[in-house]
């Protein structure tokens, strides 16, 4: 029930493949039958653990697995898996990350998606709403800032982050529309992975 980790080990995939592990455990106690067991804490982590393919990570669970079947609740093992594989100071890289970003000759959908990641990484009660889409428009290429800035009724306050994402997305690519050669973009380099 549970799918593997090969990794790259980042704080992303990390994080994404345990909430699937903890969607699946809870996507079971739902829909099981009757004479299906329920799993008990220990199955759950060796389920988990089991599924590190990584080879540091699968490594790790063959070293300490009798250690970590000794635990509570498979909440302590995800928090171990966290404690284990991710670099020290990986928020501040993170808060670091977004904080810098600018547009720049980014292509704009690349340009969302490195301070969505980085926003992620953070966490989205470091990084609230409200400052997440003052970053986006302000440090979004300047024409496109003013091109959003001259929309009537525009507020910055009601909008929410994903349709501001989609009005930006739009915008930008009129304007690149508009002037073909005239706004390069590039490639965006992603975070950084320490």
């Amino acid at each position: 029930i549970i799918s593997s980790f090969v990794g790259p080990i980042t704080p992303t995939s990390i994080e994404e493949w345990l909430a699937q592990c903890k969607d699946s455990f809870e996507i079971y106690a739902a829909t099981k039958g009757e004479k299906s067991p329920d799993l008990t804490v220990k199955t759950k982590i060796r389920l988990t653990g089991t599924q590190l393919q990584d080879s540091a990570a699968a490594a790790w669970w063959n070293a300490g697995r009798m250690e970590f079947l000794k635990l509570e609740s498979w909440e302590e093992f995800a928090e171990k898996i966290w404690k284990r594989f991710m670099a020290k100071g990986y928020k501040l890289m993170a808060l670091c990350a977004f904080f810098l970003c600018s547009q720049g000759k980014l292509p704009f959908a690349d340009y969302a998606a490195i301070l969505t990641e980085a926003c992620n990484l953070a966490g989205t009660m470091t990084i609230p709403s409200n400052i997440f889409k003052y970053q986006l428009l302000f440090h979004s290429h300047t024409i496109l800032l003013l091109c959003i800035m001259t929309i009537p009724d525009f507020n910055i306050d009601t909008i929410t982050i994903d349709a501001l994402i989609s009005l930006m997305s739009m915008q930008w690519e009129s304007i690149v529309t508009e002037n073909p050669g005239k706004i390069s973009t590039h490639p965006a380099s992603r975070i950084p992975r320490h």
